[in-house]
């Protein structure tokens, strides 16, 4: 069997199943073991990192997205040369490596193309049984498949009873990227408590602030694709107690390397992590000395409030009596994670200016301590869903769902560990089931860039639209399977009357064919939403025009963000919103109470 490889870990993979004298191409990448470093070269990516800072690469990479141009240049001549049977390549992610769908013309009629898609550790073992079956080895993938695995447990059983270091693993450095897929599942299995990244998700940038905020004890330099040389530095001279001079911890190229090579290296690098465990934190005078076991003791927990039910504190919860009470109490606790928080922030502001809503809204506060520092909050107008702030300790989340017992809640959204530790504990108590119906995913924007030319014009909604607009705000439902509080025309008529939103259109001629909303202020931003084109005028660039003039208008008005929710399963409009600068900040979940 003649294979190209055009994966990293797929490269390692076909070595270990004992097939490196079929690999006839590979790569630039794929560059382990040292046997295959003399098979030709069929791809390279058309961006030379060698001297650019992390931030200019990430910049073209960005640009070249945005402008659909491939990362990858592929030889087509010399694959059509090389005859493969096989191409292994990956749909994960559009920077690590040439995707099944760019091979396009360049895959000769009859190679077989197989992608590798791992998001988790069990995909990674599974994608290994699933690769040797189709290059005819099935038996001994199954056999290196279970060594991963005993690998994985042997390292989580030597680990289980330590304590647990809050870990960061930046994906990238500028800006830091959290650690995404499989990376989570690896700090935990080596000891660690992973912070900012969820497993099984894809990576997404943060800020070193945000970072900083999340109070990592070890901080782990692991950009995919850098050497060590590259990784030497790690965050900028802004964060919190960078040592003088020092270095910060980092692993080598091969331990955690996680998007590109997930396998055989996975499992060693859980390992290794383990080891890491016992560095200082980012602050100590040199990280190349090896300081006392991690997590921080009681003291340090009590100053972060990340654990105040071990520094012997009660939480209490506060139920304000309205809007303004709410957020005297609890404003900078939101404030702090704004983009998480953009929901909680929007619906104040409607609360503000709408009268109708006011009387019925319900607030809840959990603080360290009466009159303590805030460490959970939550707010609902009936009939909508509970309202969930982002929370560093989840048992204010339990008081949260203690104190709201009394409380008629269809549903709820918040951050997904948040939202499913309260449904976790409400159908406990009750025996009343939740069903997760929609997971997003929330976006921030700081700076629009140009998407393609549309035709048209964008103009601001009035009452002759109304019938147009009613009809697109009930399809918008339909397709979402989102819950139907209020009749269409009512909705459009308060946004008509601009009371604290405002619903924009795209006019090309005499057609009316897409619309976008703005409305729900933060301290520093605003919320767009909903936004809706209707099937005959999709594809013309019509949304993705209006949202980038909308979102404009607002920075051009003074906001320093504007945010944005997607559903997560439509790739369509991810893919639409971050080509013209929506950057993925976090992931919430919407949950409905079934009926008892």
């Amino acid at each position: 069997m003649r294979i190209i490889s055009l994966l990293p870990s797929a490269t390692e993979i076909i070595a270990a199943l004992g097939l490196a004298d079929d690999l006839v191409g590979r790569s630039n990448e794929c560059t382990y073991p040292a046997e295959v470093r003399d098979r030709p070269i069929v791809t390279a990516a058309r961006i030379d990192p060698t001297d650019l800072a992390s931030a200019d690469i990430d910049r073209l990479v960005r640009e070249s997205i945005a402008d659909g141009r491939s990362l990858y240049a592929v030889d087509a001549a010399l694959i059509d040369e090389l005859r493969p049977d096989v191409i292994v390549t990956q749909d994960l992610c559009a920077v690590c490596a040439v995707s099944s769908g760019e091979l396009g013309s360049a895959c000769p009629v009859g190679a077989e193309i197989i992608s590798l898609d791992p998001s988790t550790l069990d995909d990674v073992a599974a994608s290994i049984e699933t690769l040797a079956t189709r290059l005819g080895v099935a038996a001994r993938g199954r056999e290196l498949a279970a060594q991963m695995r005993a690998t994985i447990d042997a390292v989580r059983g030597a680990t289980r009873d330590q304590p647990r270091a809050r870990v960061f693993v930046g994906e990238w450095i500028d800006p830091p990227f959290v650690p995404g897929h499989w990376l989570p599942e690896m700090i935990e299995a080596a000891g660690g408590e992973a912070i900012l990244g969820e497993p099984g998700r894809p990576s997404h940038p943060t800020t070193w602030a945000n970072v900083a905020a999340a109070d990592p004890a070890l901080v782990v330099i692991a950009p995919c694709g850098f050497d060590a040389r590259r990784r030497r530095g790690g965050p900028p001279a802004c964060w919190p107690g960078t040592p003088s001079g020092g270095s910060w911890p980092s692993t080598g190229m091969a331990t955690i390397r996680g998007r590109v090579r997930a396998w055989p290296k996975a499992s060693d690098s859980s390992g290794t992590s383990s080891i890491l465990l016992s560095w200082p934190t980012p602050g100590c005078p040199s990280s190349s000395s090896p300081g006392p076991r991690w997590p921080p003791g009681p003291e340090e927990r009590r100053r972060r409030l990340l654990s105040v039910s071990e520094a012997g504190t009660t939480l209490t919860v506060e139920r304000p009596p309205d809007v303004e009470a709410f957020l005297d109490r609890a404003g900078a606790f939101l404030a702090a994670r704004e983009a998480e928080n953009n929901l909680l922030f929007g619906v104040c502001s409607n609360l503000r200016v709408n009268a109708a809503i006011r009387a019925s809204a319900r607030f809840a506060i959990v603080a360290a301590g009466a009159g303590g520092p805030v460490v959970g909050a939550a707010l609902q107008t009936p009939p909508h869903r509970l309202v969930l702030a982002a929370v560093d300790d989840l048992d204010a989340v339990d008081d949260l769902e203690e104190a709201l017992a009394g409380d008629a809640l269809p549903g709820i959204i918040g951050p997904l560990s948040a939202a499913a530790r309260f449904v976790e504990r409400r159908a406990a108590r009750t025996g009343r089931p939740a069903r997760l119906t929609m997971s997003e995913r929330i976006y921030q924007l700081t700076e629009v860039r140009e998407p393609r030319p549309a035709p048209g014009a964008m103009r601001i909604a009035n009452e002759g639209d109304m019938p147009v607009l009613a009809g697109w705000f009930r399809a918008f439902a339909e397709e979402a399977e989102a819950d139907v509080v209020e009749e269409p025309e009512v909705a459009v008529a308060r946004w008509i009357a601009r009371v604290g939103k405002t619903i924009y259109v795209w006019q090309d001629g005499p057609a009316t064919v897409s619309m976008c909303g703005i409305g729900g202020l933060t301290p520093r931003g605003i919320r767009v939403g909903p936004v809706y084109t209707p099937p005959e005028h999709r594809g013309h660039g019509y949304a993705s025009r209006l949202v980038a003039e909308v979102s404009r208008t607002q920075l051009e008005a003074g906001r320093t963000f504007v945010f944005l929710f997607t559903d997560i399963s439509n790739p369509t409009s991810n893919r639409i919103y971050q080509a013209i600068g929506y950057e993925p900040v976090s992931d919430v979940a919407e949950y409905r109470f079934d009926e008892p």
